[in-house]
């Protein structure tokens, strides 16, 4: 079976050892672009080991291994940009602090957004539920002032029919209530100075 590109390089590079350093030499001194990508192509399956080992000891569950793979490449290419041949440090040892530094930041910000959505959620629907009590007071408060003036209105033609002698007819028809009606008027007086209380300002 015919070795991958990717497959070939890695294993010139680790029967060749000169070649990853020419390749250095030519990214470094010469900006090739080439060499450049044969260096990244050659230290994937590094990044991918860290990435997955990462991935394994992850917290926030609902990321994917595919996001930490992508983070782990970014951090080679940055390791890949950034690195000296010339400070005699191996290659591996200095990319796997960028690799799993670039893995590791882009955790913490994608923990960040699952906070703050859930955050936002929680407030949502601490909201829905104040919207839907204060509703249910506006309803119940409404209620109580349709009722007051109905009773107000009552007791208005009350006083004014009082001096035509129409008042006596309707007490001739109904019982006595007033008793009644004042015990009512002032539990309704109670309860909507309550409720009166809980409404904005302006309302």
């Amino acid at each position: 079976m015919p070795a991958t590109p990717a497959a070939s390089l890695i294993t010139t590079a680790q029967d060749s050892p000169g070649v990853e350093a020419d390749d250095w030499h030519a990214w470094r001194n010469q900006g090739s672009y080439e060499a450049r990508s044969r260096l990244i192509e050659r230290h994937m399956p590094f990044a991918k080991m860290l990435a997955a080992k990462l991935y394994g000891n992850r917290i926030i569950l609902e990321a994917e291994f595919d996001d930490y793979r992508q983070w782990g490449i970014e951090g080679l290419i940055a390791a890949v940009d950034h690195f000296d041949p010339d400070r005699n440090v191996p290659f591996e040892a200095y990319s796997a602090k960028r690799i799993q530094g670039a893995i590791l930041n882009e955790a913490d910000t994608l923990s960040d957004r699952a906070a703050q959505i859930s955050m936002r959620a929680r407030i949502r629907r601490e909201r829905a539920s104040s919207v839907g009590e204060s509703a249910d007071t506006r309803a119940d408060t409404s209620t109580l002032f349709n009722r007051l003036v109905e009773v107000a209105v009552g007791l208005a033609l009350g006083v004014m029919l009082e001096d035509t002698g129409m008042i006596q007819t309707l007490e001739a028809v109904a019982p006595q209530t007033d008793v009644y009606r004042s015990v009512e008027l002032a539990q309704l007086h109670k309860r909507v100075q309550a409720l009166v209380e809980l409404l904005p300002e302006r309302e």
